[in-house]
């Protein structure tokens, strides 16, 4: 977080590049970057161009998930998300939209534009969203791909683009990994019953299909009846089903892994998605960043906030991040200014924490 005071007006400036992990061997970038958006805000005339200044500073930096460089989405494309919020309750957001030069400004012409009424008693967009969103930017003028077609590079980078090829390989060596066992089960299934026919099951087992994992039917499989045990006869509370065996297996599985992980001291990204713990190297944990955002205290106290987001990595086409929903990237709202304060503004990192909140005097 980067703050910036002007000696010949009284206001306030924060901005940040999001949550997450941050590389040391970077941090001279961030912090020039950081300054570099705070010094655009200083500048600025208004509540609503000094946030979007700020935002957009972050945006053309390849070190943030926002504008260029962002998270890629399954197509392996960028899809940015953006919402701006006034003091006043202007409120305006772009979503998963391809192709823009910058998300924030358009999501700024659009809170501008929701201030003036249309003919005939229409009501003007809040939120736009997708290629139609695109297709908005361009007919304003504001700077977009040169076409459809070509939204499909824009804003990617070497850097998001092996990103993407190493989260793809991992998708594809899960999937492959899912269906092993899927099989095995069946043929697991088939082979116990050629073996015996005619040996009697209990209730439990006979519920049990090919679905389950291999280890579960031989348990119910080899389950003595109550004339064969010797122990005494087991209440129903303490019978065991086979969804409550396939669950006490999958926790035991669980518990496993994160104990492997713990042992050998790397990040391991939960059960069934990747058998084998992966490291998390220090060039593959700089991309691990989120939204960025920025607030705004102008001279007169009144408030401002935005944020920018090209959404999380290998997201579904067309998903809306929190980052363009209203009351979750960012809020402002105004105070009396004859109190003496400013109202408060808040820019969130939706996917971890709230990173700044102003209620300071201005």
């Amino acid at each position: 977080m980067q703050e910036l005071e002007m000696c010949s007006q009284p206001r306030f400036v924060a901005v940040h590049v999001g949550a997450g992990y941050h590389s040391r061997k970077h941090e001279n970038a961030y912090l020039k970057v950081l300054r570099s958006a705070c010094q655009a805000a200083a500048a600025a005339s208004s509540c609503m161009s000094g946030v979007q200044q700020a935002v957009q500073a972050l945006e053309e930096s390849d070190f943030t998930n926002a504008g260029i460089g962002s998270n890629l989405t399954l197509k392996g494309t960028v899809e940015a998300d953006a919402s701006i919020m006034l003091g006043d309750r202007t409120f305006a957001a772009i979503g998963a939209t391809p192709g823009l030069g910058s998300a924030i400004a358009a999501a700024a012409l659009l809170a501008k534009e929701s201030q003036q009424p249309l003919s005939l008693g229409r009501v003007r967009p809040m939120f736009l969203a997708g290629t139609e969103a695109y297709v908005w930017a361009r007919s304003k003028g504001l700077p977009t791909a040169p076409s459809i077609e070509s939204t499909a590079k824009w804003h990617v980078t070497p850097r998001a683009l092996g990103q993407w090829q190493r989260y793809k390989a991992m998708l594809h060596e899960d999937a492959a990994k899912k269906q092993q066992p899927a099989q095995h089960s069946r043929q697991g299934s088939v082979h116990e019953k050629s073996e015996t026919p005619a040996a009697p099951q209990a209730p439990d087992a006979q519920q049990t299909d090919a679905t389950y994992s291999p280890d579960i039917l031989q348990t119910a499989a080899a389950k003595p009846t109550r004339q064969q045990s010797t122990d005494p006869p087991q209440t129903k509370k303490q019978r065991l089903s086979p969804y409550m065996q396939r669950d006490r297996h999958a926790l035991q599985l669980q518990q496993q892994q994160q104990q492997q992980a713990i042992k050998s001291d790397v990040a391991q990204p939960g059960i069934g998605v990747h058998q084998q713990p992966w490291e998390l190297t220090e060039e593959h944990a700089s991309h691990l960043n989120d939204t960025v955002g920025a607030v705004y205290v102008d001279a007169a106290g009144r408030v401002g906030a935005g944020v920018s987001s090209g959404g999380i990595a290998m997201k579904v086409p067309g998903r809306v991040g929190e980052a363009a929903m209203y009351a979750c990237g960012c809020w402002a709202a105004n105070a009396d200014v004859s109190l003496g304060r400013c109202g408060p503004c808040l820019s969130c990192s939706p996917c971890l924490s709230c990173l700044f909140k102003s209620k300071s005097k201005s």
